[in-house]
């Protein structure tokens, strides 16, 4: 069962091999992929691919970032573990 990252209608979607950019959209109930998926885990670095489509899942992942800092997304799609924060 995929997991979704998302702040005001916009995200990542992640899945148990996969990453995808969702959003809502008006008339439809529910976040909507948006685009291709992008097989996991992503290359360090993705949050500054400058290409399409991946640049998209940047800016989902850099949108999500600033409301939830340091959540695990990061860790979740690169499959590598987060650093351990001030406990």
């Amino acid at each position: 069962m995929p997991t979704d990252f998302a702040v005001r209608g916009f995200g990542i979607r992640v899945g148990d091999s996969y990453c995808v950019v969702i959003e809502k959209r008006s008339g439809v109930v529910g976040l909507v992929e948006d685009g291709q998926r992008h097989p996991l885990p992503l290359p360090v670095g993705f949050d500054s691919i400058e290409a399409i489509p991946s640049s998209r899942v940047a800016i989902a992942f850099k949108a999500y970032e600033l409301v939830h800092p340091g959540d695990g997304l990061r860790a979740t799609l690169t499959h590598k573990l987060a650093p351990k924060g001030n406990e």
